[in-house]
């Protein structure tokens, strides 16, 4: 699952999340995703950087979701209420007294195991065709080769 959080303050939270789930977390690292949900989400080259949680099993992972959740769903009614001006100030606000109130977002948190496991490790698996337009009809060869 990924977390979005303050650029600022994503150590801070990382360490945050390591200390308050030590026994269910199995690394946590930092990636740059695109928000598809952006205007502008063409636009970015490099995306916003999130926090890669892993977990260690299964059921510690919806554990770890199932405590952070109510956690982001206040922190995003309390940023709707405070409105544009508290995105205008992020970068200058002081460190929150719990890290965790600086969750903004959880992403991908509901894609199925195996479905982030085959999208991790580049795993593709089905055939590939050849089709080939002839006159009234067309031919499909299925291809061997792999796609890259």
């Amino acid at each position: 699952m990924y977390l979005a959080t303050y650029p600022h303050l994503l150590r801070e939270v990382d360490i945050a999340l390591r200390k308050r789930f030590v026994d269910t977390v199995a690394d946590i690292s930092t990636v740059h995703l695109n928000d598809m949900s952006a205007p502008n989400h063409l636009a970015h080259l490099k995306g916003a950087p999130f926090l890669k949680l892993e977990a260690r099993t299964l059921g510690d992972l919806f554990s770890v979701r199932k405590s952070l959740l109510p956690i982001i769903k206040r922190n995003t009614e309390r940023n709707e209420r405070s409105g544009p001006m508290l995105e205008l100030q992020h970068d200058n606000m002081a460190v929150p007294a719990n890290l965790l109130d600086a969750i903004l977002d959880m992403r991908e948190y509901d894609v199925a195991p195996v479905s982030r496991l085959a999208i991790d490790k580049k795993i593709n698996v089905g055939y590939w065709y050849k089709v080939t337009p002839g006159g009234d009809t067309h031919h499909a060869h299925q291809s061997h080769q792999g796609y890259e």
